[in-house]
């Protein structure tokens, strides 16, 4: 709390210098990645933050709506990407789970990781649909992305803590590791596969 409070009064620090000195580009670039590097280190201790909730069950699970959730997950990412995103999802509503409000960070999370790893436009496909499985009634969500994908050495290791593998994206590898600790808390399983069965690099 304390470190998330210093990076806040930080980058007020920082766009006050952006907005009031004369600065030439290289200076602004500067400025620029400071407010970067800050705003990463904020993240960083959010997820750590919700990790430490997740694991000590100090949230209660009640009903939710999986549906409404990931439509609020897209929603977000068409405002912020701006056009740069295809994220294609067919609302969905009634499909009640037991879960907590960090439900939102799961599919955030996965969806922020496909694109990131997505060098070319991205094309995200979401589906959520019933199954009969296991004696009962299932939900299964299905994101789909045209990225670079993830070989068969690495599909069961990609949702271990600080494993990010061979990639040049940003990030801590805390994205999915936060996801998997937080379906599994729910009683559900996450995993990866091919997009295109037998070709990991067709997406995952």
């Amino acid at each position: 709390h304390d470190i998330n409070n210093i990076n806040q009064v930080s980058l007020g620090f920082l766009e006050y210098a952006l907005e009031a000195l004369d600065l030439d580009e290289n200076g602004r670039s500067i400025i620029s990645k400071s407010m970067g590097a800050l705003e990463s280190s904020s993240r960083l201790i959010d997820k750590v933050r919700k990790l430490q909730k997740a694991q000590s069950g100090e949230l209660s699970v009640h009903e939710l709506d999986l549906g409404g959730t990931l439509g609020d997950v897209c929603g977000y990412y068409r405002r912020v990407q701006a056009g740069n995103v295809a994220i294609n999802y067919e609302p969905a509503m009634g499909y009640a789970v037991m879960a907590n409000e960090l439900l939102y960070d799961v599919f955030s999370n996965i969806v922020d990781n496909a694109i990131k790893h997505t060098k070319d436009k991205p094309s995200i496909n979401i589906r959520l649909v019933e199954i009969d499985e296991c004696g009962g009634t299932l939900y299964k969500v299905t994101i789909e992305d045209n990225g670079v994908g993830v070989p068969d050495e690495l599909k069961d290791k990609v949702f271990d803590r600080f494993r990010r593998g061979d990639t040049k994206a940003k990030g801590k590898g805390l994205g999915l590791y936060l996801a998997k600790t937080l379906v599994e808390s729910y009683g559900g399983q996450i995993w990866v596969e091919d997009r295109v069965p037998g070709d990991h690099m067709m997406g995952s």
